[in-house]
């Protein structure tokens, strides 16, 4: 088996970070920052590094930054670790939520999960043409149930409009 040296290693570490890779980019900053704890800094990550804060710099300037995220993405850009590509998965949907409270009322209204699923598909299609499949409908119940603890009040106030559902479905204790 061929192992790369050290100098190999970092430089194809740079060149892929310079052709965009986010892992490639933030891998060459760890080099450089374990490095410059060990004192050590190689000459290829030291030039690599001086190029990177030089955009940096040259990217946060006060036309050009508005916001903390405008800020954040000169940084990012500068060091050449951007995020992937991709959009990350969104674990809790905005549309979600109001859901959620929901099935929290539901629930303490003593329906069933069964009941509470058809209701939540229900709901969801009054007010947005789509109904949620069983495991979608099951899965909001679950991820939102820690809102069962909550007020019904509260509850009402975060389900916005989707509370005008429950008119059909009065309390069972």
């Amino acid at each position: 088996m061929n192992f790369l040296s050290n100098e190999e290693f970092e430089r194809e570490t740079i060149r892929l970070a310079r052709a965009g890779s986010y892992e490639a980019g933030c891998e060459a900053l760890r080099l450089c920052r374990d490095q410059l704890t060990a004192r050590s800094l190689s000459p290829l990550l030291a030039d690599y590094l001086a190029d990177r804060l030089h955009d940096v710099l040259e990217g946060i300037t006060p036309n050009r930054i508005i916001t903390s995220d405008d800020y954040r993405q000169a940084v990012l850009n500068g060091l050449l670790i951007n995020k992937p590509n991709h959009k990350p998965f969104d674990t809790f949907p905005e549309w979600e939520l109001p859901l959620g409270a929901l099935a929290a009322i539901l629930f303490q209204r003593g329906y069933r999960p069964t009941d509470i699923n058809a209701a939540l598909s229900d709901a969801r299609h009054q007010h947005q043409s789509k109904y949620l499949d069983e495991r979608e409908a099951r899965r909001i119940r679950k991820t939102y149930s820690p809102m069962q603890n909550l007020n019904e009040s509260d509850l009402m106030r975060i389900a916005e409009k989707y509370g005008e559902i429950l008119k059909d479905y009065p309390p069972f204790k």
